[in-house]
C-alpha cells in the first residue's frame, strides 16, 4: 500500500469512562500522530468525561501504515497527562475514502473510553513527466510540408553576422499551397 495523499481528520467527541484524576473536571484534547507529524485539537476546558471538539486537522501521508490517536488531559498546575491511546490502520480509510470511526482508547491495556472521528482521504494524483521530444515531433511539419490548402507559410530568416563583413544571401519565403 504505497499511496500518498492527504488525511483530513475531525475529532468530534469523546467519552472518558475511567480516569485517575480525582479533583476537578477533565480538560481533554486529542493528539494525532502520523510518522513524524503531530497535530492536536484545541483543549475542551472542563469538558469532563464527554468532551467535544470542532477542529479540522490535516496530515500528509507518504507511506505510513497507521494513525496514532491519543487523548490527553491539560493541567495548568502539572504536566499534561495521557489518558489513553489507540491506532487506526490506514488501509481501511484509503479503501473507503471517507469514514466515521470510533476509536477505543487504552491505558496500560485497560479501556478508558473512546473518541469519535470523521476521516477523509484524498489520494495524490500522479502526473507523469512530460515527454518534450514527442511534443516537439508533433509540432514539426512532416517531410511532405504543411497541409495543402491551409495557406500556411513557412519563413526562413537569415541574420547578418556581426563578426562577418559579408552578408548571407536573402532567401525568399517558401509558400505551400
Amino acid at each position: 500500500m504505497n499511496k500518498s495523499g492527504l488525511l483530513t481528520i475531525k475529532p468530534r467527541n469523546g467519552r472518558i469512562m475511567k480516569t485517575k484524576l480525582l479533583l476537578g473536571k477533565l480538560s481533554p484534547y486529542v493528539v494525532l500522530k502520523l510518522g513524524t507529524q503531530t497535530k492536536r485539537t484545541s483543549i475542551h476546558q472542563k469538558g469532563g468525561k464527554s468532551p467535544e471538539w470542532k477542529d479540522v486537522l490535516s496530515l500528509r501521508r507518504a507511506d505510513e501504515e497507521s494513525l496514532v490517536v491519543e487523548c490527553w488531559h491539560h493541567s495548568k498546575a502539572k504536566a499534561d497527562c495521557l489518558l489513553g491511546s489507540s491506532s487506526i490502520l490506514l488501509s481501511k480509510i484509503i479503501a473507503q475514502e471517507s469514514l466515521k470511526e470510533t476509536v477505543q482508547l487504552f491505558c496500560k491495556d485497560k479501556n478508558i473510553g473512546r473518541v469519535s472521528l470523521e476521516i477523509d482521504w484524498k489520494a495524490d494524483v500522479y502526473k507523469p513527466p512530460l515527454n518534450y521530444s514527442k511534443l516537439i515531433k508533433k509540432l514539426k511539419p512532416s517531410k511532405g510540408g504543411l497541409p495543402k490548402g491551409t495557406g500556411a507559410q513557412l519563413k526562413a530568416s537569415v541574420h547578418k553576422s556581426s563578426h562577418s563583413s559579408s552578408a548571407l544571401p536573402k532567401q525568399k519565403p517558401t509558400t505551400y499551397t
